[in-house]
């Protein structure tokens, strides 16, 4: 095999593809670099708010932070957005920039949450004033959302779709008057703050019932009946 002629082709064909290869992927990570850099220009542009934890600047401050695991791991990604219809309207931006945190300050006009199905990447995500707000069924697909925020919901009869919520720990469904119906709740596990404040539309049986599921982990559970 040592004498084979045919073996110096073959290391040169495989270190080819090697090459070829190392290109394709470095090409890859440079358009996706280029490209959500500009997505983050074009959401400043439209005047939200946008934070990043960029591990170039940490390495500039510190060249240490290069070794250092958190400094590309553990970047913060948080996007802010004035109104609902901006989130809908710019949908596939919101995706570009795959924000970790979402937080919508005036939803009004948002029916549904469609904008952020799919957006793997929230753990955190705040809707305020979600008075047309009818359907949630796209939190479904948020597998890793751990604080969710839908205050101000009078057209939305339940929360059914958190079900497959398994890590939530931080619920805030303050003054959405429209809930009959929390049942949902029950097998959130990790669930240890729920704010229920002005959610007139459920009964005292419902509210008693959501609280005696969370204070299993010694929850942090707000009420008051209007």
């Amino acid at each position: 095999m040592e004498n084979d002629p045919r073996t110096p082709r073959r290391k040169r064909h495989l270190l080819r593809w090697g090459i070829a290869f190392a290109v394709i992927v470095v090409g890859i990570g440079g358009w996706k670099a280029y490209d959500f850099s500009e997505a983050a220009k074009e959401a400043k542009a439209l005047g939200w708010g946008w934070q990043n934890d960029d591990p170039l600047v940490a390495i500039q401050a510190d060249w240490k932070a290069a070794f250092r695991k958190a400094t590309w791991l553990d970047r913060r990604r948080y996007l802010f957005i004035p109104k609902g219809g901006e989130l809908v309207r710019h949908r596939s931006l919101v995706h570009r920039l795959q924000p970790q945190q979402l937080w919508v300050y005036d939803a009004i006009g948002l029916t549904d949450l469609a904008a952020v199905d799919g957006l793997s990447s929230l753990l955190a995500l705040g809707l305020d004033r979600c008075e047309d707000l009818t359907n949630v069924d796209a939190l479904r697909s948020l597998h890793g959302l751990k604080r969710l925020g839908i205050t101000g919901a009078r057209k939305l009869p339940n929360v059914d779709p958190l079900k497959g919520l398994s890590r939530l720990e931080v619920l805030d469904l303050s003054g959405s008057t429209g809930l009959t119906s929390i049942d949902a709740l029950k097998i959130l596990t990790d669930l240890r703050e729920l704010k229920l404040n002005g959610c007139s539309g459920l009964s005292a049986g419902e509210i008693e019932t959501a609280m005696t599921a969370v204070s299993r982990v010694n929850a942090q559970v707000s009420q008051t009946m209007e």
